[in-house]
This record gives C-alpha cells, sequence and structure tokens, in this order.
C-alpha cells in the first residue's frame, strides 16, 4: 500500500469514527433528554428490571389458601431496614433462595431465616440471617442477587437454599453465569439507570402485551406453541378444576401449579432424577451458576453451606394428585429413595469442600407424626410449622458444621 492510500484509508477511518461517535452521542443526549420529559410530565421511573424486588413497598398477598403482608427494604429484600455496615458483635449470614426462602405463604417472622436469627442471637452477640429469597428465581439469580446486593451487607457467611426445581429452572442459554465481562445484566441494569422512565415505559409496554388475555388463554396458547395436541388440551380443561383456574385468573393461586403438567410434564423428572439429555444440560447450568457464586463468596474469604429443600411429594403421599390430574409425571418412588439431584449435589459438594445438607429426613420423619401441616394443602410452600421444622434442623446442623462466630 502506498503512502498517499495508508493517509487516505486513515482519514476515512478516522472520520467514520468521529461520525459514529457523534451519532452515539446525539443518541444518548437525545434518550437523556426525553426521559427528563418524561420526569417532568409525572412519569415514575420504577422499572420492571431489578436484581432484588422493588424498594421498600408494602402488599397483602391474598390466596385461596392463606394471606400474609410483605414488606422489602431499601435493597428490594423481605428484611428489615439495616445498615450496610456491621457492628463488631454481629455475624451476618446472606440466605439466598427462591419463595421458599422469601417466605410465600407466611409472615416475614415466621420464615426460617427469621427463626434462625432469633435462635441463634444472644445477648451481647448479634447473627443476622438477611433473608435474601426471591420467589420464582433460580441459581443464577441468586448469584446476581449476591454480586450486586448481598455484599454490600458486608456478610461473613452464606446460606444457599436450592429447592427441589431450581436444576429443572436452570435453562441452558444460562450458563454463561454473570462474572463474564460486558454480562448482559451489567448493561441492562446500567442502561436502567441512566434512563429509568423509558425503561419503565418499555416494561409497561412489554407487560400490557404479555398480559392479553386470561391466564387460561395464555397458558393454553402456549401449550399450542409448544406443540400440544387438541386432545390433550380438552383432556386438561376437563381434569383442572374450574375454581383454582379462576383462581389463577385472579391472581389468588399459582396457576403454574395446574398449568405445568401441561405444558411440560416430564418438568419433576428432570429437576429431580436429572431425566434425559435436556436435564442435564440445565443441571450443568445451575452447577455453573453454583461455581460462580461459590468461588466470589470464597474470593471474599466467607464460608458458604448448601441447603436442599424437599418438595412434598418427596415427604407426603397425600400431596402430588393435582399434579397428576393436571398430567405432570409424579414418581412413588420420590417418597423412600434419595433422588438423583441430593446425590449429585451430595458429592459436588464434597468435591468442592461445601458443607451440604439436606432436610428430607428430617421431612419425612416429622411427616410420619406431624399433627400439623407442614405445607399448604393445594399450595406446595410451607406453612408456619414447615418453616419451623426447617429452622430447627438448619440449626443443629449449622451447630456442627457451621462457621465459628468471633465470640464463640
Amino acid at each position: 500500500m502506498t503512502p498517499t492510500r495508508r493517509k487516505t484509508l486513515l482519514r476515512t477511518i478516522a472520520g467514520n469514527t468521529a461520525k459514529a461517535a457523534l451519532l452515539i452521542g446525539s443518541s444518548m443526549l437525545i434518550l437523556f433528554l426525553a426521559d427528563r420529559t418524561l420526569q417532568l410530565l409525572g412519569y415514575t421511573d420504577r422499572h420492571g428490571f431489578h436484581i432484588a424486588h422493588l424498594p421498600n413497598i408494602r402488599a397483602t398477598v391474598d390466596n385461596l389458601e392463606y394471606s400474609y403482608d410483605v414488606a422489602t427494604n431499601s435493597q428490594g429484600l423481605r428484611y428489615k431496614e439495616i445498615p450496610f455496615e456491621k457492628d463488631d458483635n454481629e455475624y451476618r449470614f446472606i440466605v439466598l433462595g427462591d419463595s421458599f426462602v422469601e417466605g410465600t405463604g407466611v409472615e416475614a417472622g415466621d420464615t426460617f431465616a427469621a427463626l434462625l436469627e432469633q435462635q441463634y442471637s444472644r445477648a451481647g452477640h448479634i447473627v443476622r440471617f438477611i433473608n435474601a429469597g426471591l420467589a420464582g428465581t433460580g441459581p443464577h439469580d441468586y448469584l446476581r442477587l449476591f454480586h450486586f446486593i448481598g455484599r454490600k451487607y458486608q456478610p461473613d457467611a452464606v446460606l444457599i437454599a436450592l429447592f427441589a426445581n431450581d436444576a429443572a429452572d436452570s435453562k441452558p442459554a444460562a450458563l454463561s453465569g454473570l462474572r463474564t465481562s460486558g454480562c448482559i445484566t451489567d448493561f441492562v441494569q446500567k442502561t436502567c439507570l441512566l434512563f429509568p422512565r423509558l425503561c419503565a415505559l418499555a416494561q409497561r409496554a412489554r407487560g400490557r402485551l404479555k398480559a392479553k388475555g386470561g391466564w387460561k388463554d395464555r397458558l393454553l396458547s402456549q401449550a399450542r406453541t409448544n406443540g400440544i395436541i387438541e386432545e390433550r388440551i380438552t383432556e386438561w380443561q376437563k381434569q383442572i378444576p374450574e375454581q383454582l383456574v379462576r383462581g389463577a385468573e385472579e391472581g389468588r393461586f399459582e396457576g403454574w401449579l395446574i398449568g405445568l403438567g401441561l405444558i411440560e410434564p416430564d418438568y419433576w423428572r428432570i429437576a429431580l432424577d436429572i431425566h434425559g439429555p435436556n436435564a442435564e444440560e440445565r443441571y450443568n447450568s445451575m452447577i455453573a451458576a453454583l461455581g460462580s457464586l461459590v468461588d466470589e463468596c470464597r474470593e471474599l474469604g466467607l464460608w458458604v453451606g448448601i441447603v436442599l429443600l424437599p418438595a412434598p411429594f418427596e415427604y407426603n403421599a397425600q400431596y402430588g394428585d393435582l399434579w397428576r390430574q393436571s398430567g405432570a409425571v409424579i414418581r412413588s418412588e420420590w417418597l423412600i429413595e434419595e433422588t438423583e439431584l441430593a446425590k449429585r449435589l451430595s458429592q459436588w459438594s464434597q468435591q468442592r469442600h461445601l458443607p451440604f445438607k439436606s432436610l428430607t429426613p428430617e421431612f419425612r420423619q416429622a411427616q410420619s407424626s406431624a399433627s400439623t401441616a407442614l405445607h399448604y394443602q393445594l399450595d406446595h410452600h410451607w406453612t408456619p410449622h414447615g418453616h419451623k421444622l426447617a429452622a430447627d434442623a438448619i440449626l443443629r446442623w449449622l451447630t456442627s458444621a457451621g462457621p465459628q462466630h468471633k465470640s464463640d
């Protein structure tokens, strides 16, 4: 290439770079002005993208089987407001998990995390179990929540509470986890911080599109998209009690408890038996997220422990009929055997030198002589008695396998 052509090429590249920079800068300015205009018009900046719940909310959940109050702190956690900096006489656990940690169906003081905090703390030495549970999430979400929120609290220890369906809910597309450079989570979060009202409008528009039609209409549409034959759809509609469909339509019943048997009948086999190639991919995705979470905790010098929470059909023979009625595969062997999920998590924990505890034996033993229900009849979430049982079992385990506190 001649010197003249080289100079021409460099000038062209420089010109194009300048034009691109001007275009990006102009676009950012337009978006900024549009977002501030929405502010002047009174639009809210609360958007749907968040790592935890929205901050400082107060609400009452009214379900067919229970009613309870929900309140979040400034970080969107179902926990009281405390400073990030801890006192010298404090020891802090971050408890990560889904709705079983958050406490769907019970008051905040009845969750197993709150009960552990009451039982562990003593005069002159406070042990906090910060409830970082988030309903409807899985291990990749636990990783994000800890990275962006949990570590702010200067924790000493992290308790990861896995529910029976965490493997099934870990889709292969999420294998990359959080800790890759330039991850989508970081980008979207920062975009929403720059243009919160535009993000809020986009989220509301997306929500309106998603909410078109009732719950049942959306479910049947999804079933047809998934290739479910009409005969099966008709059979499902005949099998499901109308009161539960109405409850799902009204937001007073978790529709997935009756809809999943139509959409994905092998869901619990994928979750507990790691059944088939797709299940293997989901399990590996879960392990990738857990591995990243454990690595981050250890980089911070934190103790990490894992607890496996059982589904009711792993300890209660009377539960599961509704799932079967909806078309889901529920195996009676799960009542007496150790599931493949439990075996693998135990082995993986040993390989990573992590304390591991499955609560299935305690729930089976308690169910055999229980005079009060450990979980709700239709819903699979624990009652206050179930949370009390979990707290007692975890307390015994932590006493022997948990971290040694500074004052011990």
